[in-house]
């Protein structure tokens, strides 16, 4: 951003942004340039999700009492 650039300033200052130390002129413009900068919020990562456990194959699957149900394919 151009330094004399009043307007632009007003506009990245509402948002957040201030001016740090780094200036430079581009020879393009002849004109000197400030570096912003603006502190982001921290984020918290996500809580971790519970996978669950893998399925049984479907020729045998275990039953809510434990046992293995195993199924047969009638079509053999």
């Amino acid at each position: 951003m151009f330094a004399r650039n009043d307007a632009a300033r007003r506009f990245y200052a509402a948002q957040g942004w201030t001016p740090d130390t780094g200036t430079q002129v581009e020879e393009a413009y002849g004109e000197p340039e400030v570096r912003l900068r603006r502190k982001l919020p921290a984020v918290t990562p996500a809580p971790a999700r519970r996978r669950r456990p893998p399925r049984q194959p479907r020729s045998s699957r275990r039953t809510p009492s434990g046992e293995v149900d195993v199924l047969f394919d009638k079509m053999r």
